[in-house]
């Protein structure tokens, strides 16, 4: 009776393991070396998408090193990381004037008071201040 039961045991996790759907989610993207660029602002529970003619994107490297784009402006920073804890130590931008509607002092101030990130699929969430996020897109 136990080597029958054994070999029902075999058969079903044979069965169950070759008859999984392959997945069509997106893999992951990784923290390090992925484009993130940004989707919306959500501050404190409003979301405001940027014109599509504004870039915002930023980029982290094994250095501790992070570059990116305000607008019209590159951005530089080394940032602190550990599990979701992130800071953006040293952050630095170019001056350029952007002109009317750039939205890239509101994204430099975020960037600045970073706390904590969370990365699901193809998505970068990058939180601040109070019940306020960055959204990102890998690419």
């Amino acid at each position: 009776m136990q080597e029958i039961r054994f070999i029902l045991l075999l058969i079903l996790l044979f069965f169950s393991n070759g008859c999984q759907e392959s997945s069509t989610e997106p893999v992951t993207k990784e923290f390090l070396n992925t484009l993130w660029t940004l989707e919306y602002f959500n501050v404190d529970g409003k979301i405001t998408v940027s014109p599509k003619e504004q870039i915002y994107n930023i980029q982290f490297f094994a250095d501790s090193t992070m570059k990116g784009k305000s607008d019209c402006n590159e951005i530089f920073s080394y940032y602190k990381l550990s599990s979701n804890y992130l800071v953006l130590d040293s952050l630095f931008t170019t001056k350029m004037g952007c002109g009317e509607g750039s939205m890239g002092s509101i994204y430099f101030d975020a960037l600045r008071i970073t706390e904590t990130y969370k990365i699901e699929k193809n998505n970068l969430a990058i939180f601040y201040g109070n019940d306020s996020k960055l959204t990102f897109i890998g690419e």
